[in-house]
């Protein structure tokens, strides 16, 4: 049903199924949301907005590591198209 590119090929193609997108857009929100939380409540403990900076900013940087490239877990349910038909016009 669904062909797994190899690791290489996924990060030179660049390309993400629908269901890896939706994934991808998950992790994102749950761990900047968690990281702003977090990050919150260091920097209100203590008292300096260069903390909370900080955590948010390491989040931002382990997510885009983490989502930007498009690794094979993003490519798990790629879409078979159809081979074109020709035409008898053609």
């Amino acid at each position: 049903m669904s062909s797994n590119p190899g690791f290489f090929t996924c990060l030179r193609e660049g390309q993400m199924d629908f269901v890896g997108q939706a994934k991808a857009v998950k992790f994102f929100t749950i761990v900047l949301w968690a990281a702003g939380i977090i990050g919150f409540l260091i920097g209100s403990a203590t008292d300096r907005f260069l903390n909370a900076f900080l955590v948010l900013f390491a989040a931002f940087l382990v997510c885009g590591l983490t989502v930007i490239p498009s690794w094979p877990i993003f490519n798990r349910n790629r879409l078979q198209f159809q081979k074109v038909k020709q035409s008898k016009n053609d």
